[in-house]
């Protein structure tokens, strides 16, 4: 009985053998076809990735990121199908830099996350360093440091198992970037400097790199004489090694430093001996910028010298193309022509200015419009080569079908697997576009807002201008207009903000006054023009529970509000009382104004407000006090209104304490 059950035990044993040798048999079958497969698409010519790889980075240094990217998309998708993922590491790369150029660092991270997964997998060691490098520096650029240093210590451990001394130089340069990044300059000299210390080539252009760095940290945090003092040595250094762009940035940076302390005549040399080195060298941007130095230094003081150099900076920079060197010159040109009171060549320079930066506006909007779509086509594209490897991976099951069940069922269940990732991964690339949509508005605002702020800055300076009477009221009118204007546009940015984002509560305990003391002194020339008393009778010391930017915009509006539907000479009043019973505290906002009618009231409590014109035709969407009823509810608060036509309006609302 024994031996027979030792013969079936040794049977048994047998069988389990002879059943996993068929299932590793399975397993390498299927696993050698899909090899042999690859292997065969990898002797594809790879010519075509690494001509549009090329390409791709041809556009990227003129600066044409739509085009450089579209190449690097095609790059992208090619290097996939072949199956080369060497190249698919360097295209990503490129991707990865096209989005931070553009402005798009959560991007430009996610991008060079995936960088690292490719050279992790195929052990580039080296490469995933490097890699790991630029990541940390992106994270810190976005103000990410926490994870900015998890990054730079995964280099840093990759470069000590590879003994790379350069790599350690560029783990210390990375890191006082980070640190710079973050406002944290002394902390970034200390790396900056043992960088230095860690070049031993003084000669060479990463020497001069770091010098670049360290002379501008000084300046950073006031240490002139320290930044003198490193900039003459690298004046003398690239002069020594014979490199002629970085001996001309420290000649300028020279320059611009005498020219800040007021020493002209020293600032005037080193400009001279920059223009006279840039002629050689035949760099005509950098002697253009030396013209444009000269022309400032010289001033008003010899206003005739400053306008002939920047003329000269003018048809270098035209023959050149370089919209952003020709605006800067026409900028230069408007302020001489500006104080010496010739206002219609001023004008006539000012407008050739904004035409220049209305075209590079252009160009970054159609370049930004160029990566966001290739951005979401490459997230489909994505979604797209995940479903064919799934399905690429169902063939091979299918071909296979004598291979056990147990493999299938495994196969399957990492299908279902794969489809659940999928999804999950989907959600989080719809949260991306979101904020990639984010990101858009938010730059079109500012860049809506930069103009509009550009003109309403000058007109106030023209209003100091010796005008006459007419035009003095017609540039004050003009004024209004563009201060309004901006009132508008925040409003609206504000809006939109709250519908892309929702509105969040950061809630803390503050006392209200300040805010509105600020409030009422950055309303100060509207409530002048008017004649008007604020008379603010909220106590200091009291406190309350919210939102401090909520509460922010909602008594700004509201006074602003007041202002605008009061009677010249009128009275405003600003009041805060108790609401025992229900444990908050109540604001009142009231106007000897205009009032608002029954049907008007009616309207604002339906929420359904109409734009409505102020005492002396100010315009109001009603979209601000729209926005301050949504800020008042999200903080646990109620709004309300009392009034009576012609004699005035009083706006309440509640905050918790």
């Amino acid at each position: 009985m024994c031996i027979f059950q030792a013969r079936k035990s040794v049977n048994d044993i047998i069988l389990v053998f002879m059943y996993l040798k068929f299932l590793l048999f399975a397993f390498f079958y299927v696993n050698i076809a899909a090899a042999a497969e690859v292997s065969w698409r990898s002797t594809k010519d790879t010519t075509a990735v690494l001509k549009l790889i090329k390409q791709s980075d041809s556009c990227l240094k003129k600066n044409m990121l739509g085009k450089a990217v579209s190449y690097a998309k095609d790059a992208l998708f090619l290097s996939r199908s072949l199956g080369y993922p060497e190249a698919e590491a360097k295209v990503l790369l490129r991707i990865s830099i096209i989005n931070e150029k553009i402005g798009y660092p959560a991007q430009a991270i996610r991008y060079q996350k995936k960088v690292i997964v490719l050279y992790d997998s195929l052990g580039m060691t080296r490469n995933a360093a490097a890699a790991y490098i630029r990541l940390g520096v992106l994270e810190g650029r976005a103000k990410q440091e926490e994870a900015a240093n998890v990054s730079l210590n995964h280099a840093l451990q990759l470069y000590k198992k590879l003994k790379d001394h350069q790599g350690f130089i560029k783990y210390e340069l990375s890191m006082a970037q980070v640190y710079a990044a973050n406002d944290h300059q002394q902390a970034a000299l200390q790396h900056y400097l043992k960088v230095q210390s860690l070049e031993k080539d003084s000669l060479s252009a990463a020497y001069l790199s770091v010098l670049k760095e360290i002379v501008s940290t000084y300046l950073g945090i006031g240490a002139l004489q320290k930044a003198i003092y490193y900039n003459k040595q690298g004046i003398k250094l690239a002069s020594h090694a014979g490199l002629s762009l970085q001996q001309l940035h420290f000649l300028l940076i020279a320059a611009a430093i005498q020219d800040s302390i007021g020493k002209k005549n020293e600032a005037l040399r080193y400009y001279f001996e920059a223009l006279d080195s840039a002629k050689k060298a035949q760099l005509p941007v950098q002697e253009a910028e030396a013209l444009m130095g000269i022309a400032r230094s010289f001033g008003l003081a010899q206003p005739q010298q400053s306008m002939d150099h920047l003329n000269m900076a003018l048809v270098i920079a035209r023959r050149m193309g370089e919209k952003k060197l020709l605006a800067d010159i026409y900028n230069s040109m408007s302020e001489i022509y500006r104080r010496r009171n010739q206002f219609e060549s001023a004008l006539q320079a000012l407008d050739q200015h904004r035409v220049l930066l209305d075209e590079q506006v252009k160009e970054r909007r159609l370049n930004r419009d160029q990566v966001v779509k290739v951005n979401y086509e490459l997230e489909q594209q994505e979604l797209l080569f995940q479903q064919r490897k799934v399905l690429h991976q169902r063939k091979i099951i299918e071909r296979n079908s004598w291979t056990i069940i147990g493999i299938t069922v495994l196969a399957l269940l990492a299908i279902l697997w794969m489809y659940l990732y999928k999804t999950r991964q989907l959600n989080k690339k719809l949260a991306e576009s979101n904020y990639i949509k984010d990101q858009l508005f938010s730059i079109i605002g500012h860049d809506l807002r930069t103009p509009i702020g550009g003109i309403t800055q000058m007109l106030a300076l023209m209003e100091t201008e010796n005008l006459s009477s007419e035009q003095s009221e017609m540039v004050g009118l003009m004024k209004k207009q563009g201060e309004r204007a901006g009132e508008i546009l925040q409003s609206l940015l504000s809006w939109g903000r709250a519908q892309l984002k929702g509105i969040t509560v950061k809630s803390v305990h503050f006392d209200p006054r300040p805010v509105i003391l600020k409030n009422v002194e950055l309303l100060h020339s509207q409530i002048m023009d008017k004649g008007l008393i604020v008379d603010n009778q909220v106590p200091a010391g009291i406190s309350i529970k919210g939102d401090v930017d909520h509460f922010d915009f909602i008594i700004r509006n509201l006074i602003s509000n007041a202002i605008k539907f009061s009677f010249p000479k009128g009275k405003i009043t600003v009041l805060a009382y108790e609401m025992h019973t229900i444990g908050k505290m109540a604001f009142s906002v009231k106007d000897e104004g205009v009032g608002i009618s029954e049907a008007q009231q009616l309207s604002f409590r339906s929420n359904q407000l109409q734009v409505t014109f102020g005492t002396e035709g100010e315009k109001g969407t009603g979209i601000g006090l729209s926005l301050s009823r949504k800020f008042v509810k999200a903080n646990g608060g109620k709004i309300w209104l009392k009034s009576v036509v012609n004699e005035g309006a009083t706006f309440s609302f509640s905050f918790p304490k």
